[in-house]
């Protein structure tokens, strides 16, 4: 199962997250996925597409969210 999960963003001097999709593997592991327009020239994102991360819901400034904090 697919879900919209936040990647932080690295070296941008506030805090700035990153939507993305992330594939269900079990519990809170998800396999980042890339969108389209991702380009890591642009955006330094604190998890690359393609990694297995634990996810857990927190507070960001518009709401709660599914974000990525550890690597698995």
């Amino acid at each position: 199962m697919k879900k919209t999960i936040y990647i932080y963003l690295e070296g941008e001097g506030t805090d700035v997250w990153r939507h993305t999709t992330g594939k269900r593997i079990k519990d809170d592991i998800y396999l980042i996925e890339a969108p389209s327009d991702y380009d890591p020239k642009i955006e330094k994102w604190q998890f690359k597409p393609n990694t297995k991360v634990h996810c857990k819901l927190k507070e960001l400034s518009s709401g709660k969210y599914l974000v990525a904090f550890k690597q698995f």
